[in-house]
């Protein structure tokens, strides 16, 4: 079978994971995607990962510093879009007007009426829009939902999802992640909203938040550029979930010492304490006992995994696993969180899916036209 042609727009850290999830891929004789064009406004960013396609995957890469340049191209069958949040909808709605299939990294948008209109884009353009939200496809994520679905630990009752780490420091070194304009909001949307996606693949859907949050470092640094961050950078939530369970859930990117990280669930036979599970009157089930058990299959590279569905949903023709709505339902879990700070009172995830409730967007609306 033919491989798709693909271009990316951005050609920095993440869609060098993409790269090497294609190498996976080729290693395993499937390869569903030829690289044929990078794009980076950048040049020499774009060159180099030009270079590195043609020597992983072969073939030819031409190299673009304006994406609409790579659009006229008619070799690009499908667009892998790797950049600031602002850019998803700025470059993503283009790309689907174009007739481009579409896979853009988490979030699906800056906020989420942005979201629906990228829905709409590619509705009306007939093409595959896939959020690429590598998470949920690792060994023990799948593991874990299929062992929630036979009832290993019973019913859920409650989750303890908890992050803290960074302290000063530009995180990942972009300055965008810490701008309301580029980057919408702070951890609890930013790495954040990988929770929220597993917290409706793991639990299901979420009804309400109720939150508090707060920006406590005023300027951060990298050792050679200092920023003031626009965006919070802690945030305390309650979740309840549409099946009675709850939730706690803190990210935090102004922990100083030592960082850490968590997610415990409980159900009514037992509970998940990070990677092994303890159930009543038996003994632990590490990681390793629980993915032979149930996802023995499943590859390590969770990149590469999205991306064979991304490529299945466009030749079968069916939606993939993460579209653009169930992209938009981790955004709206986020805005959820982030509206009930802002007004001080519990929000229904719902009421920001639909647009209802927005008064949190409306400050990264305001924050995007101003300096965006």
């Amino acid at each position: 079978m033919a491989r798709l042609k693909m271009g990316f727009v951005g050609t920095g850290g993440m869609a060098r994971a993409h790269l090497r999830g294609l190498a996976t891929l080729k290693e395993e004789g499937k390869a569903p995607f030829e690289v044929v064009a990078a794009c980076d406004m950048v040049r020499e960013r774009a060159h180099d990962f030009a270079e590195q396609a043609q020597q992983t995957l072969g073939g030819k890469c031409a190299v673009y510093t304006d994406y609409r340049e790579m659009l006229a191209d008619g070799k690009v069958e499908a667009v892998n879009l790797v950049v600031h949040h602002a850019g998803h909808h700025e470059i993503g709605i283009p790309v689907m007007k174009a007739k481009k299939h579409l896979i853009v990294e988490k979030p699906l948008a800056l906020t989420p009426g942005l979201g629906r209109k990228m829905i709409q884009a590619a509705k009306k353009a007939g093409v595959t829009l896939c959020v690429a939200e590598n998470y949920r496809f690792s060994p023990w994520n799948r593991a874990l939902k299929r062992a929630i679905e036979g009832g290993l630990v019973g019913e859920v009752y409650f989750a303890l999802k908890e992050f803290a780490g960074v302290g000063s420091d530009i995180f990942c070194g972009t300055p965008w992640r810490h701008s309301k304009a580029l980057g919408g909001a702070g951890p609890i949307f930013d790495n954040g909203v990988h929770d929220a996606d597993l917290f409706l693949y793991l639990m299901g859907e979420v009804d309400e938040a109720v939150s508090m949050n707060a920006r406590f470092e005023k300027v951060r640094t990298d050792g050679k550029r200092r920023i003031r961050p626009t965006a919070e950078d802690a945030d305390a939530t309650v979740l309840r979930f549409k099946s009675g369970a709850l939730g706690h859930w803190f990210c935090s990117w102004a922990g100083h010492g030592k960082g850490f990280g968590l997610f415990y669930l409980y159900g009514s036979k037992g509970c998940v304490l990070d990677n092994t599970v303890h159930l009543d009157g038996r003994e632990p089930l590490s990681s390793d006992e629980l993915v032979a058990r149930f996802a023995p299959k499943v590859r390590k590279d969770t990149v590469a995994s999205e991306l064979v569905d991304f490529a299945e949903a466009i030749r079968k023709g069916r939606k993939p696993e993460i579209d653009g709505e169930q992209g938009l339902r981790a955004v709206c879990v986020s805005f959820a969180a982030l509206e009930s700070a802002l007004t001080r009172k519990p929000v229904r995830v719902r009421e920001v899916f639909t647009g209802r409730a927005h008064a949190y967007e409306d400050t990264v609306l305001e924050a995007y036209q101003r300096e965006g």
